[in-house]
């Protein structure tokens, strides 16, 4: 056991297969003696019949008796190989319990579901398609000496919408002697679904054939093209008669009559209704055999009805295909708009808030450049030009108590007090002043300004001069490498060019 309400067996290659995982949450169909169920043949989908237990228990001959009609259906299902009749694909037991599972073909669903499920009238090529299928099956049942016994539409599965019809539930099944008088067997008493047997099985002692089979079909056609679950009146009726003892009598109503509230919805020039008639008939001897039918109904197959119904359900499934793709085009534009709204809405946030940096980096611009103002006892201080100069032939001549009392006056740190365009930081870059290049960084200098002599930056100084430890200083600060001189030279050539590779 997998968990608390799935089945797994080990199969080790019985019938080809390695696993069985039968999946009891997931119904397909319950009625009185169990449930279906969806299983798994290895990776192979499939339907799996689970009986009651209470139909395996040694002490009640009813449940032996169910038991031995469950045995039947196996052993007629391992016998039967036929595209229109379900797959049987092997038995296994509960590892709990030992009870038996049987391993079906999964389908899509029942002929009652289908028809309940459908709200206009199915497509005549379709009707026709299902009960040639139905036929097909009754066909090689009856070729094998197998009277189904409980035809139905719940015993009737589809597949693709109707495009493919397979007949199952062989537990009602009867073996038959295979014998030109098969038509007088004698059988117990039928316990199929009432609705869909003729009268010959409703009987206290039932003698009926193949043909009852038949006259089931022709319950089913009716019932496919009505889309109706048969309605019957009562089998018999009480008449009035004088020579009775009674003065009444029992007599038995004909079929044609009792089925005319169902009968009657058909369309009197519908393709199927002669072929439902046929197999309504009161005498079994009256009625059509299986492979009758499978031959009328190959013949309503080529006739002009049947394809022109095909030609207008495959035009519809065209438009409804062109539909669904015009749908889904249209939901495509309506995501990719939705996109583009989001991604605008985006773009213009991402622009609002580059925006507002840029204000505040101005901001930040001004005040940086704004000469602080002491107010009280002290006087105000003004960057002036001389201190400016000052700093700058300090950082040049490598003193470091000057350019430190310079800075603390507030002087302007990127101030080029000559025409060479040069700032502190690039004079002391270029000459190596280790000590001056780390206070002007403190102090928050501009690393990438660039000279009015070839547009060179204090990083292309100090690596035209071999300067390591400075170039070391400026790379760590954030100084670009890539800037490029007025004659295309970056910081990281000039050691080449110079002959000064030292770093």
């Amino acid at each position: 056991m997998t968990t608390s309400a799935d089945v797994h067996v080990h199969l080790g290659g019985q019938f080809g297969y390695q696993n069985v995982h039968v999946h009891t949450s997931k119904v397909l169909g319950t009625g009185s003696y169990g449930s279906v169920v969806k299983a798994t043949l290895d990776h192979l989908p499939c339907a799996a019949k689970i009986l009651h237990t209470i139909f395996f228990r040694d002490d009640d001959p009813g449940a032996v008796d169910f038991a031995a009609r469950f045995d039947q259906e196996c052993d007629i299902l391992r016998s039967l190989k036929h595209p229109c009749i379900v797959q049987f694909l092997g038995v296994v037991q509960d590892p709990s319990n030992r009870r038996p599972i049987l391993l079906m073909e999964l389908m899509d669903e029942s002929l009652t579901g289908f028809l309940e499920r459908a709200t206009t009238s199915l497509p005549y090529h379709v009707q026709v398609n299902i009960t040639h299928d139905i036929a097909l099956a009754l066909a090689y049942l009856h070729g094998n000496s197998i009277i189904h016994r409980d035809l139905s539409s719940n015993n009737i599965l589809l597949r693709g919408g109707g495009s493919q019809a397979k007949v199952t539930d062989f537990g009602m099944s009867k073996m038959v002697e295979a014998n030109p008088r098969m038509t007088r067997s004698k059988i117990t008493q039928c316990p199929g679904t009432p609705v869909f047997m003729p009268p010959e099985a409703l009987r206290a002692k039932p003698r009926y054939s193949d043909k009852l089979d038949t006259f089931s079909l022709g319950v089913v056609t009716v019932q496919i093209i009505t889309r109706c679950f048969p309605t019957p009146t009562d089998a018999e009726i009480v008449v009035e008669d004088d020579s009775e003892p009674t003065g009444q009598r029992v007599t038995l109503v004909p079929e044609l009559q009792r089925r005319q509230r169902d009968i009657g919805k058909v369309p009197p020039d519908h393709g199927l209704l002669p072929t439902a008639l046929h197999c309504l008939k009161d005498r079994p001897r009256d009625r059509p055999s299986a492979a009758q039918l499978c031959q009328s109904l190959g013949q309503l197959k080529t006739a002009e009805a049947y394809t022109a119904s095909e030609a207008e359900d495959q035009g519809r499934r065209l438009e409804q295909q062109l539909r669904l793709k015009e749908e889904e085009k249209e939901a495509e534009i309506a995501r990719l708009q939705e996109q583009m709204r989001q991604l605008t809405t985006e773009k213009d946030h991402l622009a609002s808030q580059k925006q507002r940096e840029i204000a505040e980096l101005r901001s930040q611009l001004q005040t940086s450049h704004k000469p602080p103002v002491q107010r009280g006892r002290e006087a105000m201080t003004v960057s002036r030009p001389k201190d400016e100069k000052a700093l700058y032939d300090a950082a040049h001549g490598g003193d470091v108590s000057a350019v430190t009392r310079l800075l603390a006056s507030n002087v302007n740190i990127n101030c080029t007090p000559y025409p060479n365009g040069w700032t502190p930081l690039m004079t002391a870059s270029f000459d190596g002043h280790v000590e001056i290049v780390r206070l002007l960084i403190e102090a928050k200098a501009q690393l990438n300004i660039r000279g009015k002599e070839l547009g060179a930056t204090a990083l292309h100084m100090a690596a035209q001069e071999g300067k390591a430890d400075v170039v070391r200083l400026l790379t760590e600060a954030g100084a670009q490498l890539d800037i490029q001189r007025t004659d295309g030279t970056t910081p990281l050539y000039m050691p080449v060019k110079m002959d000064t590779v030292k770093w």
